[in-house]
C-alpha cells in the first residue's frame, strides 16, 4: 500500500507518468508477493484507472474500473466508473457532430429518394 499511497502522491503532483510507474511497480509487488487481499488489488486497480482518467484514455480507465469492481464491489468505484462512462459517452456524441459527415450522410440520403 505504501506505493498507492506514493502513486497518489504523485497524482496530486500532476505528475501522471510517475504515478502511472508507482501503481505498476505496486502491481507487481502484489503479484510477486502472491498477495490475496481482494480489496487491495481493488484499490490499485481504482487507482490506475483514476490516472488514465486524468490522463485523457477514458477506454483504459473503464477498463481498470471494471477490473477493480470484479475484486471488490466498492461503491464509490462504481460511482467514479458511471462517471467516466458518461464522459466517454458525451466525447464521442460531440466527435460525431461533423459538418462534412453530415453532408455525406445528406447526400447519401438525398441519393436514396432519387
Amino acid at each position: 500500500m505504501y506505493y498507492n499511497n506514493k502513486a497518489a502522491a504523485y497524482i496530486e503532483l500532476k505528475q501522471l507518468d510517475a504515478a502511472l510507474e508507482t501503481i505498476e511497480i505496486a502491481l507487481k509487488v502484489a503479484v510477486d508477493t502472491q498477495l490475496k487481499d481482494f480489496q487491495k488489488h481493488a484499490k490499485l486497480f481504482a487507482r490506475k484507472a483514476s490516472i488514465f482518467a486524468k490522463k485523457g484514455d477514458l477506454g483504459a480507465s473503464l477498463e481498470w474500473y471494471q477490473k477493480s469492481l470484479l475484486e471488490d464491489m466498492n461503491p464509490k468505484v462504481k460511482v467514479e466508473m458511471k462517471q467516466i462512462e458518461k464522459q466517454k459517452k458525451e466525447i464521442e456524441s460531440k466527435a460525431y457532430i461533423n459538418p462534412v459527415i453530415a453532408e455525406e450522410h445528406n447526400e447519401k440520403g438525398n441519393l436514396r429518394i432519387n
